[in-house]
């Protein structure tokens, strides 16, 4: 099972409308997602939620991906837009199940980012003319 079924079978199994938003492109060969990222869409009464689906592997790879894209920052403003990874997780010598992983993308792309200066903290440096 990939881990765009099992989103679409936990978000049924919860009572949202789950609506599939990628597609394979015969010609090239290759999966398109709307608006680059987006694999599921599902409606609640509470709201709408935009999901990329991976496995556990490729959580951070997904979330740069996302990042990376403008359209992104409009969608979430909007909707709420989450990553949600699929792993086998379990304690050692005991059965594995499969656990997900979710990252509400909103909340990094609200949280201003920015590039740390080695001078951050100290006082500006006087320059003489």
């Amino acid at each position: 099972m990939s881990p765009t079924q099992r989103t679409h079978k936990h978000l049924r199994d919860r009572g949202f409308t789950v609506a599939k938003t990628e597609y394979f492109n015969w010609f090239s060969k290759r999966r398109v997602d709307l608006f680059g990222f987006i694999d599921t869409m599902a409606v609640h009464e509470k709201g709408i939620i935009a999901i990329q689906s991976t496995d556990d592997t490729h959580h951070a790879a997904r979330r740069e991906k996302i990042l990376a894209l403008p359209v992104a920052e409009l969608l979430t403003r909007h909707i709420q837009v989450e990553i949600w990874s699929w792993g086998l997780r379990g304690k050692r010598g005991q059965k594995k199940l499969w656990t997900l992983r979710r990252e509400n993308v909103g909340d990094t792309i609200r949280r201003p980012r920015r590039k740390k200066n080695k001078l951050d903290g100290q006082k500006p440096l006087a320059l003489s003319s």
